[in-house]
C-alpha cells in the first residue's frame, strides 16, 4: 500500500532523525551566522532538489496521479489555449493552472511543476524566518529555519506526494508578516492574490487574519474586490466559477476527522452535516473573538493554529497535506509553548505525535471505508487516524490554556468598532 511505501518511510525516519539531533546538539545562540546558513542551504538543496533528482531519475518514480493527471494535465491545457471551468475541469482557483504552466514552457514534463512548489517552499521558509526574527530574536529564527527545513511535513509532501499546499502557506505567512508590520492594505492585496492562485480552502485560514486587523471590513472589501476583478474575465466568458466548490461539497469524508471514523463503521449522515458543523464551529470562534477578550491572550500564530485545528477536526475533508498551509505557525507555536508552558515534555510529545501521525497519513490514497474491514492495515490506519484526532484535541486544549501574551497586538472587537463609529459621527456633527 502507498501509505506504507518503503521510500517514504525512509524519508520520514531520516528527516525526523536529523530534526531531533539538530535540536538536541546545536547551540543556535552560539552558532556563527555564515556556518549556519551554509548548513541550512545544503540541507534545503539535499532535501528538496537532490531528493527530486534521485526519486525521478534514479529511483524511477513517475509521480502521483495529482502530478500527472491533475497538475500536468491542467498546465498542458493552458498551453494549448484552453480556459479553466470552460474547456476543462479544475478544482482550484482560476489562475492556479496558469501558474503551473510556467515551468512547462521550459520542460514539458509534469515533474517540472515541482520547481514551482520548491520555489514557494523557499519563500515560505524565508518569510517565516523574518516573522520569527521580528517577533522574537535571531536565535529563534535559526531554530525555526532548522525545524521547518527538516520537519517531515514539507519536502516529503512536495517531492514524494507532489502536493501544492506550500503555495497557500506562503501567502498566509506573508499576510501575517504584513499585518504585524501594520501594512494591512498590503496584506489584503496579498490575500486576494493568494486566493486567485491557490484554492477556495485558503479562505478558512484567512479568517483569523482579518480578526487581527484594525480595519477588517475595509480590507475585506479590498480583498473581495481584487478577487472579483480576477474572476471577472471568466464570468464574462460564462464559466462556472463555483465549480470547485460544488464539486468538492459532495466529496466523501477523508482526513483526520470524526466523519471518517463514522463512515468507517458505516454510520450514515446527511452530506451537508459536516459542512454545517464546520460553519458553526468557525462562526462560534469568530463570535468569541469579536464580542469578548476571552481568547485575546493568544498569540497571532496560536490563533491561526486554533482555527486550523478546529477546521481539520470538524471538516469532512481534512487531508494531512493541508497541515503545511499553517505549518509555519505550528512550529512557532511549539517553540513558544516549549518556553512558556509548564510541562515541556507534554508539549514535545504532542508536537512529535502530531507530526508523525500526519506525516504517515496520506488520505487521498488510503481511506478507511475503501479498505477491507478488520484487516491489519485497517486497524493500523484506524489507530493512526485516532491518534491524529486526539493529538489535535489535546493541542487545542494546550493552546487555550496557554498563558503566553503577545504585547501590543490587536484583535478586532465589534463593540469597540461601534463605539469608534459613534464617536466619529458625533465629532463630525
Amino acid at each position: 500500500m502507498a501509505i506504507f511505501s518503503t521510500i517514504y518511510l525512509l524519508m520520514l525516519l531520516s528527516t525526523m532523525l536529523v530534526l531531533i539531533l539538530g535540536l538536541a546538539l546545536i547551540d543556535f545562540k552560539m552558532l556563527e551566522r555564515k556556518k549556519y546558513f551554509i548548513i541550512i542551504s545544503l540541507g534545503f538543496i539535499v532535501t528538496r532538489i537532490l531528493s527530486i533528482l534521485v526519486l525521478y531519475n534514479i529511483a524511477g518514480i513517475s509521480g502521483t496521479s495529482d502530478l500527472n493527471n491533475v497538475f500536468g494535465f491542467q498546465a498542458n491545457e493552458i498551453l494549448q489555449g484552453n480556459i479553466p471551468y470552460i474547456d476543462f475541469e479544475s478544482h482550484y482557483s482560476p489562475y492556479f493552472p496558469y501558474l503551473l504552466s510556467l515551468p512547462y514552457l521550459v520542460i514539458s514534463k509534469p515533474v517540472s511543476i515541482l520547481s514551482i512548489f520548491i520555489f514557494f517552499d523557499l519563500l515560505t521558509l524565508v518569510v517565516g524566518g523574518m516573522y520569527v526574527f521580528e517577533t522574537w530574536d535571531l536565535k529563534s529564527k535559526y531554530k525555526f529555519y532548522w525545524i521547518y527545513s527538516f520537519v517531515p511535513l514539507t519536502w516529503p509532501f512536495i517531492s514524494f506526494w507532489n502536493q501544492d499546499e506550500v503555495i497557500s502557506a506562503f501567502f498566509l505567512t506573508l499576510s501575517m508578516l504584513l499585518i504585524y508590520r501594520n501594512q494591512e492594505h498590503k496584506a489584503a492585496i496579498c490575500m486576494g492574490v493568494g486566493f486567485l492562485v491557490t484554492k477556495f480552502l485558503i479562505l478558512v485560514f484567512f479568517i483569523p487574519l482579518f480578526l487581527m486587523m484594525k480595519k477588517p471590513i475595509r480590507n475585506g472589501l479590498l480583498t473581495s474586490g481584487l478577487i472579483f476583478l480576477g474572476y471577472l474575465p471568466f464570468i464574462a466568458l460564462g464559466a462556472d466559477v463555483l465549480l470547485p466548490f460544488t464539486t468538492e461539497a459532495g466529496y466523501h469524508s477523508v482526513g483526520s476527522n470524526l466523519w471518517v471514523i463514522l463512515e468507517a463503521f458505516s454510520v450514515s449522515f446527511p452530506w451537508y452535516l459536516p459542512h454545517l458543523v464546520v460553519i458553526i464551529c468557525i462562526f462560534s470562534i469568530v463570535l468569541v473573538y469579536i464580542t469578548s477578550n476571552r481568547l485575546h491572550h493568544l498569540s497571532p500564530e496560536a490563533t491561526i493554529v486554533l482555527f486550523s485545528l478546529v477546521y481539520m477536526i470538524a471538516g469532512k475533508k481534512s487531508f494531512s497535506f493541508y497541515v503545511p498551509i499553517f505549518l509555519v505557525f505550528i512550529i512557532i507555536l511549539f517553540m513558544r509553548l516549549y518556553t512558556t508552558f509548564g510541562n515541556q515534555k507534554l508539549v514535545t510529545l504532542i508536537f512529535l505525535t502530531y507530526i508523525v501521525s500526519f506525516s504517515i497519513l496520506y488520505q487521498s490514497v488510503v481511506v478507511l471505508n475503501q479498505m477491507q474491514i478488520q484487516t491489519l492495515d485497517w486497524y493500523l490506519t484506524l489507530a493512526i487516524y485516532s491518534i491524529a484526532i486526539i493529538s489535535q484535541i489535546v493541542l487545542i486544549w494546550i493552546i487555550v490554556r496557554s498563558q503566553y501574551r503577545q504585547p501590543k497586538f490587536y484583535y478586532w472587537r465589534i463593540d469597540s468598532w461601534i463605539q469608534n463609529r459613534r464617536e466619529s459621527s458625533h465629532y463630525r456633527y
